[in-house]
């Protein structure tokens, strides 16, 4: 943790037994938003705990100022985008955007971040419905149709797109048995996107990633990754169900590139290159490959 960031912990902490609710929330939300560019977020998490249900009533709410309305929104939005698995910050989320309707105090980019956190949820009827309400915005696109073809089982839950990004599938990923290479990304990261067309591009690591890989995504953005998979022809690309499905991911680097043998990372590696080691990547894939027992004698690290 970072030291810079200990002292509104401290606060926050402090705050839950010498403070009145509304100054002991407001702590929690300006620790969160301490840092804009660069968020600790172990420490998010850390302080997004200190959030109480009961100093979200209607009532408490309405005692805060417009100014301290905001912070609460951001605050809860930010928590809600990292951590989209989190009990309660989609629901604290949407009472305070409520109480902001209420006062009229609402901007458009308030709902579009709503719609944006049921869609990071995977809340999508609630998603729709605020579309409906507030029709016209900028809002993440669903498509029509999501099937579910899982019957029940919660392990590696990912949709797949088979056709067109208007129809996508949600379904158990095949990580349990055999070798696996999974490449964790961002949709329009370039460096994810030079490290596939480099792994493509080589005679002998193309068709093997072709036979075991995948691409994943946690951002729900199927026009995106329908692209990726039209331009690579590659038809193996999916966005991850919740991070709770893929243990050991980090869905918060791209590219992270995880080597899976019967459903267990033997190896994983985050970034393609380094400033000193352009090979980094290759290097690495060959060391991967290695350790989920896939043969790599006809491949040679450049």
């Amino acid at each position: 943790m970072k030291t810079k960031h200990l002292g509104w912990l401290f606060l926050a902490v402090f705050a839950v037994s010498c403070t009145g609710p509304q100054t002991r929330t407001l702590n929690i939300a300006n620790g969160i938003m301490e840092s804009n560019s660069d968020p600790d977020l172990a420490e998010v998490r850390s302080l997004a705990a200190g959030f109480a249900e009961k100093d979200f009533s209607t009532a408490r709410l309405a005692k805060y100022p417009d100014t301290g309305l905001d912070r609460l929104y951001d605050a809860l939005f930010r928590v809600s985008f990292f951590f989209p698995e989190h009990p309660a910050s989609v629901d604290l989320q949407a009472k305070v955007l409520e109480e902001k309707l209420r006062r009229g105090h609402k901007t458009d980019f308030d709902v579009e971040r709503m719609h944006k956190s049921y869609v990071g949820a995977r809340r999508f009827n609630d998603a729709a419905a605020i579309a409906g309400r507030f029709p016209g915005l900028k809002y993440s696109y669903i498509p029509p149709t999501l099937t579910d073809e899982t019957n029940g089982a919660a392990a590696w839950r990912a949709y797949g797109i088979p056709g067109s990004f208007e129809t996508v599938v949600l379904k158990n990923l095949p990580l349990a048995r055999g070798p696996r290479i999974v490449i964790s990304m961002f949709p329009g990261c370039e460096i994810t996107e030079a490290a596939v067309e480099e792994i493509l591009a080589d005679p002998a690591l193309s068709p093997l990633f072709r036979k075991y890989g995948m691409l994943l995504t946690l951002r729900f953005d199927p026009r995106s990754m329908t692209l990726w998979r039209d331009h690579f022809k590659f038809t193996e690309v999916y966005i991850a169900y919740k991070p709770s499905d893929f243990p050991g991911f980090d869905f918060d680097f791209s590219p992270s590139i995880y080597f899976m043998l019967d459903g267990k990372i033997k190896h994983s590696v985050s970034g393609w290159r380094r400033n000193q080691n352009p090979n980094f990547g290759m290097n690495e894939m060959r060391k991967g490959l290695s350790a989920i027992s896939i043969a790599t004698a006809s491949y040679s690290a450049p």
